[in-house]
């Protein structure tokens, strides 16, 4: 099988998952224990947050360890509000992953104002973001990089704006898609969340950037790990893991992108003179993520004839399986073409010959999927 749902999940790397069974074995001591075992674990905890910090040139102690990027927007939403319980408007974009989308339909059914950004021409306007900003808006809440179609939002701009209005207004930004292969200035950002998952992490690691002064209340309690914002004991064999996946995607992040950049062109080249294929993202989508439309054949049908050749993609966000694709509707793009859209995604293991047998797969479904029909 070649695996091309990346933006879904990751391969773990193998020396990741040699690095977290080794702190399993040997290094299993508990992170808040006084004893070697436990200072050892202690210094697994420093060495990943200060990689972390380092990609996006910040402080160590700003990185809160959680168990992926939904708890890690969880707690900066709620924390915020949980703070702040007289301002009443959070400002976002349509298209969020259901990470956020679904805690700020819980806060809207509250009494909260949520504003919803839409794109113009598929592409989203800092400016209509900053519009909507008055002394009521407590946060702008947005993701980097969709995980649809790979669109890049101005979150930057938007931060920026923000905050030479108000600088009480709180920014966090969904990194899930963005983190170690986009860098981003967080002088503007207040918090922000990352998965392990996403880069060759195993799965149930991740972490929650909170710019140093930033006061947010903890949603849950128990001893006083994470700076009291996440309480527990640490996973420190998936963290050593995840620093693993951090240096190696530091070192190679120039590589890994121009692999991409490579791969997607020779993708779209092979495929834009056949009539029935639409591409469903513009020049300002991350490479790593190509989403089409093959007019005439349903997602799951083209899917499921794929992964009967031997590929593996996907028709849309691992979290909105079997449901409607609402998002790249909410990108400005048809209802037919979010019906017959998949998802494709490359990883550090995505090679030439993969998309190109990927391609002739393609073509050869569409062809014999029309023709029965």
């Amino acid at each position: 099988m070649e695996y091309f749902d990346n933006a879904a999940s990751t391969k773990v790397l193998e020396d990741a998952a040699k690095a977290a069974l080794d702190v399993m074995v040997n290094r299993y001591g508990n992170a808040s224990s006084l004893h070697s075992l436990g200072l050892e674990s202690n210094e697994i905890l420093s060495s990943c947050r200060k990689e972390i910090a380092k990609f996006y040139l910040r402080k160590a102690n700003e990185i809160i360890f959680t168990s992926g990027a939904t708890e890690s927007s969880n707690i900066a939403i709620f924390g915020a509000v949980k703070r702040n319980r007289k301002k009443k408007k959070i400002i976002t974009s349509s298209v969020e992953h259901k990470a956020t989308e679904n805690c700020l339909n819980h806060l809207e059914q509250k009494g909260y104002e949520i504003v919803r950004i839409k794109p113009r021409e598929n592409i989203f306007y800092a400016k209509d973001f900053i519009d909507c900003v008055d002394n009521n808006t407590l946060m702008i809440s947005i993701m980097h990089v969709n995980n649809e179609n790979g669109l890049i939002l101005p979150v930057e701009d938007i931060a920026r704006m923000a905050k030479a209005i108000n600088e009480g207004i709180l920014v966090h930004v969904d990194a899930a898609q963005s983190f170690l292969k986009l860098p981003l200035n967080l002088d503007n950002i207040d918090l922000l969340s990352a998965s392990g998952h996403k880069v060759n992490a195993p799965k149930g690691i991740g972490f929650l950037f909170a710019k140093k002064g930033v006061k947010i209340s903890p949603i849950s309690y128990g001893g006083g790990q994470e700076f009291l914002l996440r309480p527990g004991t640490q996973a420190t064999a998936l963290i050593k893991a995840l620093e693993v996946a951090v240096k190696y995607h530091v070192g190679k992040r120039d590589q890994l992108e121009k692999k991409y950049r490579e791969l997607k062109e020779i993708f779209v080249e092979s495929l834009k003179k056949n009539e029935r294929i639409c591409f469903n993202f513009n020049e300002n989508c991350i490479p790593s993520i190509v989403n089409i439309s093959v007019k005439g054949i349903r997602s799951q049908v083209f899917l499921q004839a794929l992964e009967e050749k031997g590929f593996l993609v996907s028709s849309g966000a691992a979290c909105s399986k079997n449901k409607d694709n609402k998002t790249l509707i909410n990108l400005g793009y048809s209802k037919e073409r979010a019906d017959t859209a998949i998802r494709i995604s490359f990883g550090v293991e995505t090679t030439k010959d993969s998309v190109l047998g990927l391609i002739d797969a393609i073509n050869y479904v569409e062809d014999s999927v029309l023709k029965y029909c």
